[in-house]
C-alpha cells in the first residue's frame, strides 16, 4: 500500500502566507472533523512538514491546519497487482497504448500464476498417489512373504514380517493424516 501526499498544483495568490487553489473547496470543510477521522495521519504530515520546514512551527495555527488539510484531501492510497486507474492513464500518454499493455502483462502474470499452481497441485497429488501405489505393493509383499514364512515353519519371523507390513501402512496414513491436518489449519491462518 503506497501513500502519497501530495499538495494542490497551480497556486494561485498567498492568503495568510498559504497558497490557495482556484477551484478550492478546503474553507467549507471542517479541520476538527478531519482531524477527527485521520488524527494520527495529520499529525504525522505535521511532522513531516516541521521536519522538512522548521518555519511551519512558527506559522498561525489557521495557517497550519489550511496547509494540512492540503495534504489531508490529496492523500492516494492504492494496493494491488496494477496501479491506480488515474496513474494507469497517465501511461497512454508516456507510452503509446500503455495502459492497455499494463493490463495486458498484469493478465499474462496472472495466468502464468494459476497454470503454474496447477502444475505444482497436479504434481502434489501424483507424487502422493504414487507413494501410495509404492507403499501398497511393499505391504502386499510383506504380507505374503510373512504368510509364506509362518507356512515355511517360521511363525515368529512371518509373523513379525506380516505384522510389520500392517503396522507401516497404519502409521504411514495416520502420518499422512496428521501432515493434511496441518496444512489445512496453515491455509486458514
Amino acid at each position: 500500500m503506497a501513500k502519497k501526499h501530495t499538495p494542490k498544483p497551480k497556486p494561485t495568490e498567498p492568503v495568510n502566507g498559504v497558497k490557495s487553489n482556484e477551484n478550492d473547496t478546503t474553507d467549507s470543510l471542517d479541520h476538527n472533523s478531519i482531524k477527527g477521522h485521520y488524527e494520527e495521519e495529520i499529525e504525522e504530515i505535521e511532522d513531516e512538514i516541521e521536519e522538512v520546514s522548521p518555519e511551519f512551527s512558527k506559522l498561525p495555527d489557521q495557517d497550519k491546519k489550511a496547509i494540512t488539510r492540503r495534504f489531508v484531501e490529496h492523500m492516494e492510497m492504492h494496493s494491488g497487482p496494477i496501479p491506480s486507474p488515474d496513474v494507469i492513464s497517465k501511461y497512454n500518454g508516456i507510452i503509446p497504448n500503455g495502459a492497455d499493455r499494463i493490463m495486458t502483462m498484469a493478465e499474462k502474470e496472472q495466468d502464468h500464476r494459476i497454470t503454474s499452481e496447477s502444475k505444482l497441485i497436479d504434481g502434489q497429488v501424483k507424487a502422493l498417489n504414487k507413494g501410495q501405489d509404492y507403499a501398497l505393493i511393499i505391504s502386499i509383499v510383506g504380507i505374503i512373504c510373512g504368510t509364506i514364512a509362518t507356512v515355511l515353519g517360521y511363525p515368529v519371523f512371518g509373523s513379525s514380517m506380516a505384522g510389520g507390513s500392517v503396522v507401516i501402512i497404519a502409521a504411514g496414513f495416520i502420518n499422512g493424516k496428521i501432515k493434511q491436518r496441518k496444512q489445512s489449519e496453515k491455509e486458514e491462518e
